[in-house]
């Protein structure tokens, strides 16, 4: 055989072979559907607020985010999540580089933003040192003092409009600088979430100091967002999802996983 009728053996073999191919691809798409390759989402998160959303060694960790993960498989989403400074993880949300997961809706926010349904509801109190010797029963009470607060954050309409018009005053840092503060009696005490709150105090040993001082002065909604109009159907689906989570119980376990552990510190009677 010489070479011209090597060559044209060879690809006639090729062409039999690249048929062969097609028609087990076109079979196999029509056995088990269309190949997806979804882009992952970033899912931005922020440290500030253990056990819904902390650093754990430098990785994103939390209750909010095991929600948020959940909801996502079940959609066959793929995302990546970025530990971020909240304020850096909002500003990413508004640009529409990021999703921001563990949020309250405001005002200004809605304006920026499309928000899913609510992932959980958290209570806003007073924690203050032990032998502090006030108890806040409604946010008119704060009027005159002076509360630590994380930079950035909402605390509820109407926290958020008495701190505008200098009911009370506050003072910026994290939530430890904050903790510390009011150890040391440098502020009347910290807003912040129950649950968070208590976590920190467990975890930094503060618990014989520092306690809850006050009823709930706010409940707050918790959601995902993201930059407005561009987000819609992602949200459409993810509302969904998390309907169907709540209904079946995977929710719930994800909550009743965080809340029993962190809840067994002792707080204000209320008197």
């Amino acid at each position: 055989m010489d070479l011209k009728q090597q060559h044209h053996g060879v690809m006639s073999l090729l062409k039999r072979i690249s048929k062969t191919f097609f028609c087990l691809l076109v079979l196999s798409v029509a056995i088990t559907g269309p190949v997806t390759s979804a882009s992952p989402y970033i899912v931005a998160v922020y440290p500030e607020n253990p056990p819904f959303l902390y650093d754990d060694n430098g990785h994103p960790a939390g209750m909010y985010l095991d929600i948020v993960r959940e909801t996502f498989i079940a959609m066959e989403q793929p995302i990546e999540v970025r530990l971020l400074p909240f304020r850096r993880a909002l500003q990413m949300a508004y640009d529409g580089d990021a999703i921001v997961a563990g949020i309250l809706e405001t005002p200004e926010r809605a304006r920026l933003l499309d928000f899913s349904k609510a992932i959980y509801k958290e209570e806003m109190v007073v924690f203050t040192a032990k032998d502090h010797p006030r108890y806040y029963r409604s946010v008119e009470d704060l009027t005159g003092r002076t509360f630590g607060v994380i930079l950035g954050w909402s605390y509820g309409v109407r926290v958020d409009e008495a701190r505008g018009t200098n009911q009370f005053q506050t003072v910026e840092g994290t939530l430890m600088a904050n903790i510390l503060a009011t150890s040391q009696g440098m502020v009347d005490g910290f807003i912040h979430s129950r649950l968070s709150g208590l976590y920190q105090l467990q975890m930094s040993g503060m618990t014989d100091r520092i306690k809850v001082n006050s009823d709930p002065i706010s409940q707050v909604d918790i959601f995902i967002a993201g930059k407005k109009g561009e987000f819609s159907e992602l949200m459409r689906r993810f509302n969904q999802q998390l309907v169907i989570l709540k209904e079946n119980g995977a929710l719930d376990d994800i909550v009743y996983e965080y809340s029993s552990l962190y809840m067994t510190s002792p707080e204000a009677s209320g008197e």
